[in-house]
């Protein structure tokens, strides 16, 4: 028996399609019926690879800018060839004295600076906006673990830094200092610097010793990261005069 397909709005008593002919086939009558569907099966397709670009534009924005730990001042970032000094060569390290204050104190001015909102990484719950000019303040994080260095060099020689200090003093020290030895492990095991350590023997000692200091390895050209940072900072002073809307 023959099989018909039925052509909407024919008469029945009129032409019937042919004997097997195509479901597909476009009704010459009604060119525009299928020219729309056509049109509006292509925009579904392209509204669906246009969300997928979104999406795999999000997921590479979350990879390479929110975990990148140089994303901010990824144009400052240029390597060399670093060996430490030794402790009697380093001015950040040893008794206090006027020097190594003032050492320490032009290390951390850079510790605030103002950005602008574009450059977060991420998005953050009620930025500090600044008030006598435009941006946020904000601090790279190494910053603050070079402060809590100087927090705990200082904890060390309290008598010298702290000579009138209660005892509920110290044990807020003891406990800022806890926060700032978790916070420099945390660091560490984060960038995991994996340069091999040179160990040798001396004499009577019945276990090798490590030299850390004297083994060569890629560092972040400090001055150049420093350098990048002057025209942004913010002073103690506007800091101190900053009114919490809160």
């Amino acid at each position: 028996m023959a099989s018909y397909e039925v052509v909407p709005f024919l008469d029945d008593h009129k032409d019937k399609p042919k004997e097997n002919k195509s479901h597909w086939h476009i009704d010459s009558k009604h060119p525009n019926i299928w020219l729309r569907k056509l049109c509006i099966t292509t925009s579904l397709l392209l509204n669906v690879l246009l969300a997928l670009a979104v999406i795999v534009l999000v997921l590479s924005v979350n990879k390479n800018d929110l975990l990148d730990p140089h994303s901010f001042a990824r144009d400052a970032i240029v390597y060399k060839d670093t060996v430490f000094p030794l402790v009697n060569e380093s001015i950040y390290a040893g008794p206090p004295s006027t020097r190594g204050d003032a050492a320490w104190e032009k290390l951390l001015y850079p510790q605030v600076i103002r950005v602008a909102k574009g450059e977060f990484t991420r998005q953050w719950d009620n930025p500090v906006k600044l008030q006598e000019g435009p941006g946020f303040s904000s601090s790279m994080s190494v910053y603050h673990e070079m402060h809590c260095v100087r927090y705990l060099r200082r904890f060390v020689y309290s008598e010298h830094y702290f000579p009138n200090a209660t005892t509920d003093d110290y044990l807020f020290s003891q406990v800022h200092a806890d926060h700032c030895l978790n916070l420099i492990l945390q660091s560490i095991m984060c960038s995991a610097d994996t340069t091999l350590i040179n160990m040798y023997w001396l004499s009577g000692r019945t276990v090798p010793k490590y030299n850390p200091v004297k083994t060569p390895r890629s560092c972040v050209d400090w001055e150049k990261l420093e350098n990048s940072l002057k025209s942004r900072v913010i002073s103690h002073a506007e800091i101190g005069r900053l009114k919490n809307p809160l």
